[in-house]
């Protein structure tokens, strides 16, 4: 047999069948090999680069200083958990927000369907201080900071579905303070169990 260039071939047309077959099956295994690989990659990093990119970038991303001793992202399960969390005030300097420990699992392939499922939603020892001034709260600044200007266009694409599911607060604590009349209460041992949440965008 020849080749392209009318040479003799040195493989016979069966082997050069076989070749061929190996081949197309060679590189798709490849291929899923390789990605499989970055997958990995991406699954044993994410944690530690989300981490660092939350707390150098989170007076960007959320208008407050905001730090946490761990962040665990399992991309395999579906989860997030978040421990030592803290949010400054505006003044960068008084707490705002903490908690002990956010934990929630995520249906990763309902998204495919525009359904964001949660399935267990955890928040342990919130502390959150509530600080009016007038008709302004401690929290106004970041209401604004995600307030859009521009006017909302009607969407006619199909609405996401949000379903949250087993939302647990346990030794929750809220400090609320009124500014301007002195006056302040707190809510201890705040305690909130919540089988199921459901509505469309």
């Amino acid at each position: 047999s020849l080749d392209s260039e009318g040479n003799a071939s040195k493989f016979p047309p069966r082997k050069r069948k076989r070749i061929v077959l190996k081949a197309a099956v060679k590189i798709p295994l490849i291929i899923v090999g390789v990605l499989f690989g970055l997958f990995l990659l991406l699954a044993i990093f994410i944690s530690p680069i989300a981490e660092y990119i939350i707390e150098k970038h989170s007076k960007e991303i959320c208008h407050r200083i905001v730090t946490m001793d761990d962040l665990t992202i399992n991309l395999f399960r579906g989860s997030v958990d978040i421990e030592g969390f803290k949010a400054l005030e505006e003044n960068d300097k008084d707490v705002f927000i903490t908690f002990d420990e956010l934990y929630v699992n995520m249906s990763l392939y309902r998204l495919l369907g525009k359904t964001v499922r949660l399935d267990e939603i955890t928040l342990n020892s919130p502390d959150i201080v509530v600080i009016q001034n007038g008709r302004k709260f401690n929290f106004t600044d970041i209401i604004e900071f995600y307030k859009s200007d521009k006017p909302k266009k009607k969407d006619k694409k199909s609405p996401w579905e949000v379903d949250l599911r087993n939302i647990m607060i346990t030794k929750g604590k809220i400090v609320y303070r009124d500014a301007q009349v002195k006056s302040k209460f707190d809510l201890r041992e705040l305690a909130i169990a919540v089988p199921r949440i459901y509505f469309s965008t």
